[in-house]
């Protein structure tokens, strides 16, 4: 560019020269012919082609200055084009951003109409900065106007599924509302037919007892309707509260040019668009305000009907109580009409008096009273009542079926082992007080043995379920007759029969209680019968678990014979080694417990010990059939050993299992005993039956002393309840 300008500059002194020698050579032409002839001439006509060169050449230079003039020209538009282009696009990149505002106003605004000032592009006819930030703009708003899009097809959809849960409470609104008035027409049918007939107490029995389990169900649909509704109450407000903001506008001025108006049409289409999904949106939150409301008053009716299925209970809790009352009185004339009239009786009706003294009795043992040392208070307490007040010799009395009736309240907390063992304690403790006090009389005796049936009335949906021990039907046994010597009453049927229903109540707790503990441990019982070892290295790496694999150590192996005849991969040589480990251990602790809490625990593992001792014996080919059954495993049904004879096997030595003659010798034995269900088994039963007899239960329990026992606070300062303070030499210790 320097060396052009130079060149420029040398051209206009040459153009000064051209002209001097122009004029000289006009002035020489001028001259008169006597000067042509001179010797310059020659000179003048040389400079003058000279002059003429030099012009053409001035000529050429000058085009050429015009033509380099022009592409700097060019070159400087083009480099100004690029640097406005860059600057444009910059200024493009940077509005696409969201700037946000500055005290208030839009930043991006206020940046746009400082660059648009700046570069005069109001001012220029051609540009186009403008189309770019117009497009900028609408691809902003596209972006923008799309994902209120998805979000409100998000809410649309989740405004759906609200309707449909709405939908479908309702009808679980409907329904429960439903069975509620079947509940309570039920519950008026059953109360005229109260008042209406007596005799058929034991069907209505039985029917509130649906009720009751139809109003249990009421009960746990309404909390899952409850529950349904609280969390769709909130799923809703969680989506309303995340549902995008409303989108704000900013009106960019423009310039009116052809390709500006159609952006500016398709932004105000795009407006359009956005506004309608603005509607439809609106329109989705009414339709989901609706939808709450709904919600509401579905959540409002939900409790009118737990109101009126409180109401309901309390309706059955007083029907229950009149039909107890109409059990009694109708207990009390059947005794009535089939017990003679005896012209002794020590006391035929209590006075008012003494019924007071029976219901607070009966509050009072409905409280937890502990125990004073190692004996349950309250059957203490009940005793020493009763005793007082003669109700073991009289023929007609309410006091036993209030008193178990209480007792049949409290153990209706099935999974509650606690209450269950208190109420086991002082059943087992009063019947062990009876048994040593009370003598049936001939004729006493044999009625509660012909009556037994007849007092399922009574407490049979107390007792039935349980399972009945033969062992427990004491009033026939004469081993069982042992009383003290000090005080002796003659037990009337009332007396007789608070025994038997004792009798039932110890059966029903006990069982619940097995029960309990079965569905506790049978989770780990399953995994120690699976995987012994691997439940065993994975306790054992936690330390704070040490306690837990000591505990159900003890408890798998009574099964594990039932694992080892049904699963093969655990009748192998190494899981004997370590069931034998751990019965090892078992039989330390039996040592070192004594018989007084292992008790017949060791001999109950006599199935699982010769199994165990057949698996890891040494040379079993060698072994016969009258070794097999008469030294090594005498207890074993051959069943049992065929079974466990050919699912043998060594996964360590790889030793071999019984010979084939001792197989085929088992399988003639099993053909032989194939008529004999009982022999035909292979697997233990389950034994259901109480472990025990009262006769049993009376030699394992101590002398109970019920004199110092202290009375409970609630009869303490009764006057009525004297006695309980004094010292009784007739009672038993």
């Amino acid at each position: 560019m320097d060396r052009r300008c130079a060149k420029l500059n040398q051209a206009a002194q040459d153009t000064g020269t051209v002209r001097e020698r122009e004029a000289a050579s006009k002035a020489i032409e001028e001259a008169p012919s006597a000067i042509k002839e001179t010797p310059l001439l020659a000179s003048l006509q040389s400079e003058r082609q000279a002059t003429r060169d030099l012009r053409k050449a001035f000529a050429e230079a000058e085009a050429r200055n015009s033509e380099l003039t022009t592409m700097l020209e060019n070159v400087t538009r083009k480099v100004d084009q690029l640097s406005e282009l860059e600057n444009h696009e910059l200024l493009v990149k940077c509005i696409s951003q969201n700037l946000g505002y500055d005290g208030g106003k839009p930043a991006a605004a206020c940046f746009i109409y400082k660059c648009l000032l700046h570069w005069r592009s109001f001012e220029v006819e051609r540009t186009n900065i403008f189309n770019r930030i117009v497009q900028t703009i609408a691809s902003a708003i596209e972006t923008m106007l799309q994902s209120e899009l998805e979000a409100a097809e998000d809410l649309r959809k989740k405004i759906s599924e609200a309707e449909a849960r709405n939908l479908e409470l309702a009808t679980n609104l409907e329904n429960v509302t439903r069975k509620a008035d079947q509940l309570q027409e039920s519950v008026q049918r059953l109360e005229e037919k109260l008042s209406n007939s007596e005799s058929a107490s034991q069907a209505k029995t039985q029917e509130y007892a649906k009720q009751q389990e139809v109003l249990q169900t009421m009960w746990l649909q309404v909390e899952e309707a409850n529950a349904a509704v609280i969390r769709e109450r909130e799923a809703s407000r969680k989506a309303i509260e995340e549902a995008p903001p409303v989108i704000k506008e900013t009106l960019v001025l423009v310039e009116d040019t052809e390709k500006i108006n159609s952006l500016i049409s398709e932004m105000e289409a795009l407006k359009a668009s956005l506004q309608a999904e603005r509607q439809a949106a609106e329109h989705l939150e009414k339709a989901f305000a609706e939808a709450e409301a709904r919600i509401s008053e579905l959540a409002t009716e939900l409790e009118n009907a737990t109101r009126k299925a409180d109401q309901l209970h309390e309706s059955v809790q007083r029907l229950e109580e009149k039909l107890s009352n109409s059990e009694s009185e109708i207990q009390d004339l059947t005794f009535a009409v089939r017990e003679p009239e005896s012209e002794e009786k020590p006391q035929k009706y209590l006075n008012e008096k003494q019924q007071e003294n029976q219901d607070l009795l009966v509050k009072c043992i409905s409280q937890n009273l502990g125990y004073a040392g190692d004996r349950p208070v309250a059957a203490c307490v009940i005793y020493k009542c009763l005793l007082h007040w003669r109700s073991f010799e009289v023929e007609r009395t309410s006091v036993f079926d209030s008193i178990i009736q209480t007792i049949a309240s409290a153990i209706e907390v099935p999974d509650n082992n606690e209450v269950l063992a208190y109420w086991l304690s002082n059943s087992a403790t009063l019947l062990l007080l009876l048994q040593r006090t009370l003598k049936a009389t001939g004729a006493a005796s044999l009625t509660p043995q012909r009556r037994r049936t007849t007092s399922v009335s009574l407490f049979g949906r107390m007792s039935q379920g349980s399972p009945q021990s033969a062992g427990l039907s004491f009033l026939n046994r004469q081993g069982l007759t042992k009383v003290d010597d000090l005080r002796q009453v003659e037990a009337k049927y009332p007396a007789l029969l608070f025994k038997q229903q004792l009798i039932a109540f110890l059966e029903k707790i006990y069982g619940m209680i097995r029960d309990n503990i079965k569905r506790e441990i049978s989770p780990f019982l399953g995994l120690c019968i699976q995987a012994p070892r691997t439940l065993r290295a994975s306790l054992m790496k936690e330390g704070a678990q040490a306690n837990v694999v000591a505990h159900w150590q003890k408890r798998f192996l009574s099964l594990n014979l039932c694992s080892l005849l049904l699963r093969r991969e655990c009748c192998s040589f190494s899981n004997g080694e370590y069931v034998k480990a751990g019965l090892d251990e078992l039989e330390q602790w039996c040592v070192e417990a004594t018989d007084e809490y292992a008790g017949s625990a060791w001999d109950e593992l006599r199935h699982i010990r010769q199994a165990v001792g057949f698996l890891v014996i040494p040379q079993k080919p060698k072994k016969t059939l009258n070794e097999i059954t008469s030294e090594l495993c005498p207890v074993l049904s051959i069943q049992q050993l065929y079974r466990i004879s050919t699912m043998y096997w060594d996964d360590k030595y790889g030793t071999e299992s019984v010979s084939s003659d001792v197989i085929a010798n088992m399988r003639v034995m099993m053909t032989e005993d194939s008529n004999n269900a009982v022999s035909s088994r292979f697997l233990l039963d389950d034994d259901d039956s109480i472990p025990f007899t009262v006769e049993e239960l009376s030699k394992s329990m101590q002398q109970v002393d019920v004199n110092d026992i202290e009375p409970p606070q609630l009869i303490r300062e009764n006057s009525g309840f004297g006695f309980l303070l004094t010292r009784d030499e007739g009672s038993p210790s």
